[in-house]
């Protein structure tokens, strides 16, 4: 069944003006063809069309443009070594691939701008992989330092020659401990900043180039704050970290296969301006990460919707791929050249 064949079982009154293939995506762009042809009518119909044609469906609209986007076929696959020049390491904003659009154009954004970063996604869905590409960029650029905290205690450990890591909750290196150094280093920055007179990390840096920006990174929030002393620690710190961190160039970035509202509280959220998701288990969660549903419709395996800070739509991305060998080897290289 073709995309028109479908319209018109439906009775939507649309027609099939051109078609893009790029991305993995087919866009097929939709005119009016009659008086009830509105974009309430077809979204209201998404689920049937999906039905019909065997594929998920998306409306998207752009400025004066209606959109039906469907997958075709087999997904695009991304290697990041593949794209990794596109990044340039020596800038100190820091920029990171976010992923591939659906138009087929690469996505980039830095830390600077997106500020602190939310990231959900279900097993499986892309998400852990998604959090390599970001921490191996972080630890390809000089103007950085790393912390990180593993609650899974294997899965980020191949990081600690160029990162600060902590496994667990509490110990000789906790995340406890870690989240108030954390704060301890924030709070230093700006006592620098007051003695130089400036109140944002540009100028800061514009004094003393050597500056870095220090990046906290935890990984399975829901599990590290399902120990009750733990949350009651750790959010607190969290949240200031949050609020006051980006003018110091410090940057925090959660990720949780559990987007509960218990868990990402409003508050907490509200200062989490740059958020991906990827595949997620209900609709709720979705509403809680982005604030609207979608993200329950992904397919998995680095299919993500990227809400940059200040913007009013999430844009869908292929997120690429990036193999533990590879990092492991550029880590054990790096720990190599610094013994």
């Amino acid at each position: 069944m073709t995309i028109q064949d479908a319209l018109q079982m439906y009775k939507l009154p649309f027609t099939v003006t051109a078609t893009t293939t790029a991305g993995g995506f087919i866009s097929y762009q939709l005119s009016p063809a009659g008086s009830t042809a509105t974009p309430e009518r077809l979204k209201s119909k998404l689920n049937a069309l999906s039905i019909a044609l065997g594929k998920d469906c998306e409306m998207i609209t752009d400025r004066n443009n209606l959109y039906l986007r469907v997958r075709d076929g087999e997904r695009a696959f991304y290697n990041y070594q593949d794209y990794n020049g596109y990044i340039d390491n020596t800038n100190p904003d820091i920029p990171f691939i976010v992923g591939f659009t659906t138009s087929g154009g690469i996505l980039l954004d830095n830390l600077d701008n997106a500020r602190h970063l939310l990231v959900a996604g279900t097993t499986g869905s892309g998400k852990s992989v998604f959090l390599h590409n970001l921490i191996y960029t972080f630890a390809c650029n000089p103007h950085t330092n790393i912390y990180i905290v593993d609650c899974k205690k294997v899965e980020l450990s191949l990081y600690a020659p160029r990162a600060v890591v902590a496994s667990e909750v509490f110990g000789e290196l906790s995340a406890a401990r870690l989240t108030a150094d954390f704060l301890q280093v924030i709070d230093s920055r700006y006592n620098d900043m007051l003695k130089v007179g400036v109140n944002n990390f540009t100028d800061y840096k514009r004094i003393k180039p050597d500056a870095k920006r220090n990046i906290l990174v935890i990984d399975e929030l829901a599990d590290l704050i399902s120990d009750k002393k733990a949350r009651n620690c750790i959010i607190p710190r969290l949240l200031r970290i949050a609020q006051i961190g980006r003018a110091a160039g410090c940057h925090l970035i959660l990720a949780t296969q559990r987007p509960d509202h218990t868990i990402i509280n409003g508050t907490l959220k509200g200062n989490l301006p740059t958020r991906m998701t990827f595949n997620c288990s209900s609709v709720w969660d979705s509403r809680i990460i982005i604030d609207r549903a979608g993200a329950e419709r992904l397919t998995g395996n680095g299919d993500g919707l990227y809400l940059r800070n200040a913007a009013l739509n999430p844009e869908r991305v292929q997120a690429p791929y990036i193999s533990l060998d590879y990092i492991n080897d550029r880590m054990t290289e790096y720990k190599r050249k610094t013994a």
